[in-house]
C-alpha cells in the first residue's frame, strides 16, 4: 500500500515538475512588476505572489510525502522551507507589532512594565522594614543578649 501512495505522489510531482516553468515565468513577471516597473496592479500581483507561494508550498508537501522520514526531508529541503518562511502572514504580523511598537515608540513603557514587579518587591521589603522598626527577621540574633559558650 505505500509504495502505491508514493506511486501517486511521484506522479503528482512528475506533473509539477512540467508545470515549473509556467510558475518560474510568473515569478519572473512578478519580481519585474515588484522591483523593476509595476506593469501590473496590486490585486493582480497579489494573486501572482499566492500563485507561486501555492506551487512551491504543494510541491514542498509532495517532496514530503515521497521522502523516506522527516529527518532526511528537512536535511535535502532546508532551504527551500527557510526561503518560503516570509511568504506566511502569521510570521509577517509578528514584524508587523513590532514595527508597530517601535513607531508607537512604546517599547520604553514596556520595558518599565517588565521591571514593575521588580520594583514592587523592593517597595514591599521596604515597606515591612520600616513597619517592623528597621529590623529583619535575624535582626535579633547579634543583639548581644545570647550567652557567651564557655571554654
Amino acid at each position: 500500500m505505500a509504495t502505491r501512495d508514493r506511486t501517486v505522489w511521484t506522479r503528482i510531482d512528475g506533473a509539477l515538475k512540467r508545470l515549473a516553468p509556467v510558475f518560474m515565468l510568473l515569478l519572473a513577471v512578478y519580481l519585474y512588476a515588484s522591483f523593476v516597473d509595476p506593469v501590473v496592479s496590486k490585486s493582480t500581483k497579489r494573486y501572482l505572489e499566492v500563485a507561486v507561494v501555492g506551487y512551491f508550498v504543494v510541491e514542498l508537501a509532495v517532496k514530503y510525502a515521497i521522502s523516506e522520514d522527516l529527518r532526511s526531508f528537512l536535511r535535502s529541503y532546508w532551504l527551500d522551507i527557510v526561503l518560503l518562511l516570509p511568504f506566511f502572514k502569521a510570521l509577517k504580523l509578528v514584524g508587523a507589532v513590532g514595527k508597530l511598537l517601535k513607531s508607537l515608540r512604546l517599547l520604553p513603557y514596556l520595558r518599565k512594565a517588565v521591571k514593575l514587579p521588580k520594583m514592587l518587591r523592593r517597595t514591599r521589603s521596604a515597606v515591612a522594614r520600616a513597619v517592623s522598626g528597621g529590623r529583619d527577621d535575624g535582626a535579633d540574633a547579634g543583639s548581644g543578649d545570647s550567652e557567651e559558650p564557655e571554654r
